[in-house]
C-alpha cells in the first residue's frame, strides 16, 4: 500500500475548465496538495472545491498548488464542478479512474445507490456539511450512474521532492484532512 515517504506515483490529466494538461512530474519544486473527490455531482464534493476555493488565495500566494480530481468525464465536470470553482481551483478529469487506482484511494460501504445517504448520517452536523444540497440541489442522474458512487475522499500533500509527506483518506464522503494540517503544510495561518 501507498504510504507516508513514498514517492507520489506520476500522473498527467486535464483541466476541465482550461484544458490545461497537469503532469504531477512537472510540478517537482513545489508543494502540492491532492484532492481525491468523488463524481462531479456529489453535492460533498462540491463543498469541498467551494472551501478550497475560498482558500485559493492564501494557498497561491503560499506557493502550494492544491490539484482536485473526480472520477468524471470533462462533460460532467463542466456541467457540475466548474461552475462551483469558478475559475480558481484546477478540476482534474479521471474518469476511468486511473489515478484513483495508482494512490488507492478507497471504496465504503456508506455508500449509496442515491449519492446522499451517507450524508445524513455520516457527516452531519459537521460544520462544513450542508445535507439539504446533498439530498436535493444535485437532481442528476450521475447519482445513479457514476461508477464513484461510493467512493471515499482522500487528501494527500506531497513535497517539494514529490515525497508523499501527509495522508488521509476518509472514513466517509466527508471526512477530508483536517484544513489547520494542510495550513501548516502550505505555511498560511496561525
Amino acid at each position: 500500500p501507498l504510504s507516508e515517504g513514498d514517492a507520489a506515483p506520476p500522473f498527467t490529466l486535464s483541466d476541465a475548465s482550461t484544458g490545461q494538461v497537469y503532469d504531477l512530474d512537472s510540478l517537482k519544486g513545489r508543494k502540492i496538495h491532492l484532492a481525491f473527490l468523488r463524481y462531479s455531482a456529489c453535492m460533498m464534493s462540491l463543498n469541498r472545491v467551494q472551501a478550497l476555493r475560498r482558500r485559493h488565495k492564501a494557498y497561491a500566494d503560499a506557493g502550494l498548488v492544491v490539484l482536485c480530481i473526480f472520477e468524471s468525464p470533462p462533460s460532467d465536470m463542466q456541467a457540475h464542478a466548474v461552475p462551483v470553482a469558478a475559475g480558481t481551483v484546477p478540476l482534474l478529469c479521471d474518469a476511468k479512474g486511473t489515478v484513483f487506482a495508482a494512490y488507492r484511494t478507497e471504496h465504503g460501504c456508506f455508500g449509496s445507490p442515491y449519492g446522499c445517504g451517507p450524508c445524513l448520517h455520516c457527516c452531519y452536523p459537521r460544520q462544513d456539511c450542508c445535507w439539504v444540497a446533498c439530498c436535493f440541489a444535485s437532481p442528476t442522474l450521475q447519482h445513479f450512474t457514476s461508477k464513484a458512487w461510493n467512493r471515499l475522499p482522500a487528501d494527500l500533500l506531497i513535497d517539494e521532492d514529490g515525497t508523499i509527506r501527509a495522508m488521509h483518506k476518509g472514513k466517509d464522503f466527508g471526512d477530508h484532512m483536517p484544513w489547520a494540517r494542510i495550513d501548516a503544510f502550505a505555511g498560511v495561518g496561525g
